[in-house]
């Protein structure tokens, strides 16, 4: 049974880089563009450091970072519970799973309010279990097609590398926050209130932004990668082409080229990426 903690914990000081990427849901929002990611490497460079509060509904990094133990191993998105209707998102519940040295395994979970509708639209609680493979690898956030305070339909994509499963709306503008750097995994989310600015004052009018902090996953996703490489060098395994989804050709791809360059260029390769 998962146990539930609140403590924000000590500031990221073990997770080194991370990946952070955003995008507008929902609010009075005009201006359409693509959401950029930025590499984060400096502690002050993350903000909502304390939630709730105007500028940010919550961040979970300090909660995934809270998790970190002399004897901690791993931790890892291990499944989310989302409270829903057609057209938003009320709550999100991030479990983690943590795994000590002595293989010992524990779950924690946190509980987020990202924008309860109180319409009186039907709701239900999904569970998004993930297995020992699976990570998050990014979402898309589908909002109207104009944004307006009153309006606050809006809908996200978990998308893994196994999996996509979709909550809320589902229409109009898409932001697809998917083409981030390759082996990192989603390990927190935030939402962000963002308020406009109108002759250097601050102003009602804002809208509300979702996004993520992804990491490297090291040897959980390279070992992959290296234990394949050494069962071709053996003849006991090949990759085999197929005619599935342009990510898994994608994916293809990626893994002939690792297993065909010289052993110089795949050790600096896995270095680089680790």
């Amino acid at each position: 049974m998962a146990k539930f903690r609140t403590t924000k914990g000590p500031m990221m000081s073990k997770l080194g880089k991370l990946w952070y990427r955003e995008a507008p849901a929902f609010g009075h929002y005009s201006i359409l563009r693509k959401p950029a990611g930025r590499y984060i490497e400096d502690e002050s460079d993350i903000t909502c450091r304390v939630t709730p509060q105007p500028e940010c509904r919550f961040n979970n990094i300090f909660e995934y970072d809270s998790y970190f133990t002399d004897d901690t191993v791993t931790v890892k998105i291990i499944e989310l519970r989302v409270k829903h209707s057609k057209k938003s998102i009320d709550y999100l519940h991030i479990f983690y799973q943590t795994t000590s040295k002595d293989g010992t395994r524990k779950e924690y979970g946190v509980h987020h309010e990202i924008a309860p509708n109180r319409t009186g639209e039907e709701k239900e609680t999904t569970r998004l279990r993930l297995n020992e493979e699976e990570f998050i690898k990014g979402i898309r956030v589908f909002a109207p097609p104009y944004f307006d305070d009153i309006d606050t339909r809006y809908g996200i994509t978990f998308v893994t590398n196994q999996r996509r499963a979709h909550f809320g709306y589902k229409r109009k503008v898409q932001y697809d926050l998917l083409d981030n750097p390759p082996f990192t995994g989603v390990v927190a989310f935030v939402v962000n209130n963002k308020f406009a600015e109108q002759d250097n004052n601050v102003t009602n009018q804002h809208h509300v932004e979702i996004g993520f902090y992804s990491r490297h996953f090291g040897w959980d996703i390279l070992g992959t990668y290296i234990l394949m490489r050494q069962l071709i060098k053996q003849r006991r395994a090949r990759v085999r082409s197929s005619l599935l989804s342009i990510q898994s050709q994608s994916d293809e791809f990626t893994m002939k080229g690792l297993m065909t360059v010289d052993d110089d260029i795949f050790r600096y390769i896995i270095k680089f990426m680790a």
